[in-house]
């Protein structure tokens, strides 16, 4: 084989070399930029889990929160129905009573 042919397959084998030298580093570049990516977006995601999980708690509590306030409402009606009650009953005997002193004075009178 020629010398010079030798030589030309050299420079084209070495700037085949240096083409695919530089296309490695370059890939190379770009894989480490998603890397990074990737870790950016694994502690975003572990952030927003923590988020979620703290409005579920937060969520959680409120239902329970609401639970017992419909257990209240719930006690304090049937503690309002009671009171509603008493309160009739003793407006008859206050009634009643009124009656009574208006026929005991009216008694009192013609005596």
């Amino acid at each position: 084989i020629p010398e010079d042919l030798l030589e030309e397959m050299e420079e084209e084998m070495r700037a085949a070399i240096d083409s695919a030298a530089e296309r490695v580093r370059m890939l190379q570049g770009e894989k480490e930029a998603l890397e990074e990516k990737v870790q950016s977006m694994e502690k975003e995601l572990e952030l927003s889990s923590k988020k979620i999980q703290r409005s579920n708690q937060k969520f959680q509590e409120s239902e329970s929160n609401l639970q017992s306030s419909r257990s209240e409402i719930i006690r304090l009606k049937k503690c309002n129905t009671h009171l509603t009650s008493e309160l009739e009953y003793t407006t008859r005997i206050m009634s009643r009573m009124d009656a009574e002193c208006e026929r005991l004075t009216h008694n009192h009178a013609e005596l």
